[in-house]
């Protein structure tokens, strides 16, 4: 991942995200729920039931239901904080980033899976070119088209590949560029972000803020689990609640992100090249020789001994 800059932000975001409280009591609710159940059993969860606890609160003087309200807010607030702490690591864990022991032999299978699935692609290629009006031409292409997608959600370096579907999706973010270009986005990207305009910069903040709102949904279906012991239920409701998180939500935005960085990588490395005064490629098959020489500058800040800048002062005086 883009670990600097994105966790930096995802923290910003995350802090932002909390001050509505939506998970926190959400969770809270929960609880309360699961107490009533475990006290009064199915009655407990009737509308009857509640409106006698509603005429409770209103019976209360004003000062107890400030207080309550408080206490409410101020709870919600520290399983906020508590949020927040957690979401990196758990994000981290989401993509993939176990115990080697655990982790290769998965990674290993996804990566096998993306050979066979590129196997397959070369062959529906070959079958379209030679017959490209066949009545089964259509759904050959439709299949083609799903193979594309799966191979394109893995990296193309085994040593890069990651044991989820999160991780991957997230790790192509990275690897495409590096491929492509020879652009490392790790190196790059903050150079990069300061060339995108307003709109491009705020799709790609959306994108990564659902996709930590999507962690922080993760989080509070794991909390569930807490309450098992007074509602049984929970252990029912808590890996839906994940599951619509992880599956409903994190995957697409995760998607979203990585195609964004990739075309903002396509979009803007000639601008990337412009701003340093760097020579760009002359041609394609320069890309990846130059995107290399640039991230290095970029890293090291020490350019090669005989380049000129594009605009013709000599290379050396980037390093004095």
């Amino acid at each position: 991942m883009l670990t600097a800059f994105w966790e930096g932000l995802g923290g910003k975001l995350g802090e932002r995200g909390s001050a509505g409280y939506g998970g926190p009591l959400l969770v809270l609710l929960a609880g309360w729920l699961a107490w009533t159940y475990h006290r009064h059993g199915l009655t407990g969860l009737e509308p009857g039931h509640w409106k006698d606890r509603s005429a409770e609160l209103t019976r209360l003087e004003a000062s107890e239901q400030l207080l309550l309200v408080l206490l409410l807010m101020l709870l919600a607030y520290a399983l906020g904080v508590v949020g927040r702490r957690l979401s990196v690591p758990l994000l981290r864990l989401l993509e993939g980033y176990w115990p080697a022991r655990a982790a290769q032999p998965l990674a290993f299978r996804r990566f096998e899976r993306r050979q066979a699935d590129r196997t397959a692609a070369t062959q529906l290629h070959r079958a379209h070119a030679a017959a490209p009006h066949e009545v089964a031409a259509r759904q050959r292409m439709a299949r083609l088209a799903r193979l594309e997608r799966r191979i394109a959600a893995v990296p193309a370096d085994p040593d890069a590949v990651l044991p989820t579907r999160l991780g991957n999706l997230l790790r192509t973010a990275e690897e495409g560029p590096r491929h492509r270009y020879g652009i490392d986005p790790v190196v790059c990207w903050p150079h990069l972000w300061l060339l995108l305009d307003d709109g491009e910069r705020a799709e790609l903040t959306a994108a990564r803020g659902t996709l930590q709102a999507a962690t922080g949904s993760f989080l509070w279906g794991l909390a569930l689990l807490l309450y098992v012991p007074l509602a049984w239920w929970m252990l029912l409701l808590a890996p839906i609640v994940c599951a619509l998180s992880y599956y409903g939500t994190a995957l697409a935005a995760a998607r979203t992100y990585r195609d964004l960085v990739l075309a903002a990588t396509d979009l803007h490395r000639f601008d990337l090249y412009a701003a340093v005064h760097w020579p760009p490629p002359a041609d394609p098959s320069q890309d990846v020789a130059s995107g290399r020489a640039l991230t290095e500058f970029l890293r090291r800040g020490i350019p090669p001994k005989d380049l000129r800048y594009a605009d013709g002062s000599p290379g050396s005086a980037a390093g004095s």
